[in-house]
């Protein structure tokens, strides 16, 4: 299933104050607010964090 952008934000940051690692700013990359949610689909896409990692595919991911 699918989540809208407003479910897995609102999961994320849940999750994150779970273990003790609350979000406590909206995330900047570059001085442009990061769209977690698209993120995570684009590196979901790349065959997860560990494979874009080991591939050194960040500034691939980044620039999509």
């Amino acid at each position: 299933m699918k989540l809208s952008k407003e479910e897995f934000v609102a999961d994320l940051y849940a999750f994150m104050q779970r273990v003790g690692q609350p979000i406590t700013k909206t995330p900047f990359l570059g001085y442009q607010e990061l769209d977690v949610h698209r993120l995570f689909h684009l590196v979901q896409k790349h065959g997860g964090a560990d494979e874009v990692t080991r591939k050194q595919e960040w500034k691939l991911v980044y620039q999509e």
